[in-house]
């Protein structure tokens, strides 16, 4: 059968529909539903029981429908990532029973919906990414290329982006261009004595590999994205405030996507997780009254502050989605991810005062500030988290100083291969940044 037309469903009307589904598919109750399509391809969402002449959707092709669904969409994503996993869950443990033979009764049949409006951007949120090894980003490449997928993330200036393969039960693979991998990858190798953080790996000597991530991003994302931004500022009417935002942005992506081709590659694999920026306003305030949370805030921040990662939480700008949250209630971790090494004689000096800040000043209610939301309770809810924030930010202190005891532990912390083009750690900037940490503890 050849997959059906889902372009008269909307994205909200489809991850109801496969929430309904994985829930009667939990456990051992009674009652589970199945998806089915008629000749006129109209989804529905029945129990199977007498005989009928519609066509089922199993899961091994509900899962990339909902891809391509979630594709169209900004506002649901979080909900459908987590049916694709589940959905996953349930193909690959075989929680499932046989799906039936028999044609359905109907029990509730979903009307059609229209669609999206036209020009949407394909948008998938920043998910924490790792890469023990490459093999998922090279069997998808490998696949059939008519049915490649790759989305661009919305959140960030440059973006990652996600291969995956309708084909292929792997997880999705990550790809980020950057500037300087290397800096990228010290700041990771610093971050995993701290937090159980996701991993990259440079594509610098896959040149091969490298080239096709370069060509399909140009074919299946810039080229897409051009063509849609040539749609709307065609039929822009220069009244709708949203819509010139939208082709504002659309354009600032595709002006860049030349250039970032160009730049050197890290690869990931997708592992679970939720960003900070998108959690509920519930977990949320969960997360931020947590000792432990906090405590791990305050030892990220320290990191952060200490090799000079602007990009997350800093005094003067918050990137809240470059740290996640992973796991359940109490087992919630925190797993910061998309880094930077920038310790440098130029920003030495900076190093040391949001160190001092933070350990004696204001530096720390500064980020606060920037992290919490006027859901939050504002000063209040900030200095009930200070004493929690700064034992993490101490801990962490005390750590960095544990590390870096003499000038030949870089070498046991950073083991990135040196290279010619890129600056290596100096020993000596990490010594007389320690110095200061000693002095101010």
């Amino acid at each position: 059968m050849e997959a059906p037309n889902l372009r008269n469903v909307t994205p909200e009307a489809w991850g109801d529909m496969m929430g309904r589904l994985i829930d009667s598919r939990k456990g051992e109750s009674q009652g589970h539903l199945y998806v089915y399509i008629d000749a006129k391809q109209q989804v529905r969402l029945l129990e199977a029981q007498d005989s009928g002449n519609l066509t089922q959707l199993g899961l091994e092709k509900l899962i990339p429908l909902t891809m391509q669904i979630m594709m169209q969409c900004s506002d649901q994503n979080v909900r459908m990532r987590s049916h694709i996993e589940e959905m996953t869950a349930l193909l690959m443990q075989h929680q499932v029973k046989p799906e039936p033979k028999m044609a359905p009764k109907v029990v509730r049949v979903e009307q059609q919906v229209l669609a999206p409006a036209v020009g949407a951007m394909q948008a998938v949120p920043h998910y924490a990414i790792s890469a023990e090894r490459l093999d998922t980003l090279e069997s998808c490449l490998a696949a059939n290329p008519k049915q490649l997928m790759v989305t661009r993330s919305h959140d960030g200036r440059d973006g990652a982006f996600f291969f995956s393969h309708p084909d292929l039960m792997m997880p999705r693979t990550v790809v980020k261009f950057c500037f300087d991998t290397h800096k990228h990858l010290l700041a990771d190798q610093l971050i995993a004595k701290f937090f159980d953080t996701p991993r990259y790996e440079s594509l610098t000597s896959h040149a091969t590999l490298g080239e096709k991530v370069r060509q399909n991003v140009s074919r299946l994302v810039q080229t897409p994205m051009q063509s849609r931004l040539t749609a709307m500022q065609e039929g822009f009417d220069g009244k709708d405030h949203q819509q010139r935002l939208e082709i504002a942005n659309l354009d600032r992506i595709t002006s860049g996507l030349g250039q970032l081709v160009k730049q050197e590659i890290v690869a990931a694999r997708y592992i679970k997780g939720t960003a900070f920026k998108d959690l509920m306003a519930f977990d949320r305030a969960s997360l931020l009254s947590s000792p432990k949370f906090l405590q791990s805030l305050g030892q990220m921040i320290a990191v952060d502050t200490f090799m000079h990662n602007t990009d997350r939480i800093a005094e003067y700008q918050c990137n809240k989605g470059n740290f996640m949250i992973q796991g359940q209630g109490d087992a919630r971790v925190l797993v910061p991810i998309d880094h930077d090494f920038a310790m440098s004689k130029e920003t030495l000096p900076m190093i040391k005062e949001g160190l001092t800040r933070l350990l004696q000043g204001d530096g720390l209610e500064n980020r606060l500030r920037l992290l919490l939301t006027s859901e939050d309770n504002g000063e209040k809810k900030i200095q009930e988290m200070v004493p929690q924030v700064r034992q993490g930010v101490e801990d962490a202190c005390k750590k960095l100083i544990e590390l870096f005891a003499t000038d030949d532990d870089c070498k046991k912390v950073f083991t990135v291969p040196a290279r010619a083009d890129h600056a290596n750690v100096d020993a000596g900037l990490i010594r007389e940044v320690v110095q200061h940490l000693r002095g101010l503890l």
